[in-house]
């Protein structure tokens, strides 16, 4: 799960725009996002024995920020792929929600907290 804190805030605006590699040793600056920008964007490779990997992720706001009635987060379930070609192929930001009833949300019932602070 370490894997997850190894990456750095880019760009919004690049977004769908996937590098060819993981980043080197230096790790880039994060990206400071104006105080009015709605969007952030959080980019990590992660490394996977399995051939064709899925993750499950669940995204938390604090409280008072973006919160569902029952306080739970939303749901995303993705593709990983070997090329970002792939990965664009596998994954789209206009799929349905996943509900419970479908069976994938939390599949394995293991889950790691994970805190990403957002640069002011």
């Amino acid at each position: 799960m370490a894997q997850f804190l190894d990456g750095n805030w880019v760009d919004p605006t690049l977004l769908g725009e996937l590098p060819g590699g993981p980043r080197s040793k230096l790790s880039p600056a994060d990206f400071t996002y104006p105080s009015q920008e709605q969007h952030r964007l959080w980019q990590v490779w992660v490394d996977s024995p399995a051939a064709s990997p899925v993750l499950e992720l669940e995204v938390r706001y604090p409280a008072g920020v973006w919160q569902r009635s029952n306080r739970r987060g939303y749901m995303f379930r993705l593709a990983l792929e070997r090329t970002t070609n792939e990965a664009d192929r596998a994954n789209t930001a206009f799929n349905n929600e996943l509900m419970e009833k479908d069976g994938i949300v939390l599949a394995n019932k293991n889950t790691k907290l994970l805190n990403l602070d957002v640069p002011d």
